[in-house]
């Protein structure tokens, strides 16, 4: 901060990814999934902020419902971040310094960023809900599937 005393004037030096839109990674990695939606809903900066929301084959039952369905009910929101992630990982820096070795280490931490928004989630749901672990094992079958034939859709 720099402050004149002449006319009690302050300036605050910001950071450039401050300045404009957040950067993907701090969007992907270091907001809440709240503040990410809140953040989406205005599509700033450079971003590609198109979304299939979930894709799950329809083929795909969990009981009497199809995987569309029940992902669509409890992970869209997640869903939504995990799009992002894939759609602009080319703007998230990887290498020495970065935390992932290549873009495949990246590609596995949006995954598990997924996994993680998904539980959440479903921890949301007291114990004693008959739809807690249902929910945690939905979650546990998309992340297991986005990282066996997901990575077609990782460019």
């Amino acid at each position: 901060m720099v402050c004149t005393a002449a006319a009690v004037v302050c300036s605050v030096a910001v950071p450039a990814s401050a300045a404009g839109a957040p950067s993907a990674k701090d969007l992907m990695f270091e907001y809440s999934l709240d503040d990410f939606l809140k953040v989406s809903a205005s599509k700033p900066g450079p971003y590609n902020w198109n979304t299939d929301k979930c894709s799950v084959p329809k083929e795909v039952k969990i009981g009497p419902y199809s995987g569309k369905q029940i992902v669509d009910a409890w992970f869209t929101d997640q869903c939504v971040r995990h799009d992002f992630g894939y759609r602009n990982n080319h703007r998230i820096p990887v290498g020495k310094g970065t935390g992932w070795a290549d873009r495949s280490a990246l590609r596995a931490a949006i995954d598990k960023k997924l996994h993680s928004d998904m539980d959440d989630r479903c921890g949301r749901y007291s114990h004693f809900n008959p739809l807690r672990q249902p929910c945690f094992g939905a979650s546990d079958v998309v992340y297991q599937a986005v990282r066996r034939f997901g990575g077609g859709a990782f460019k």
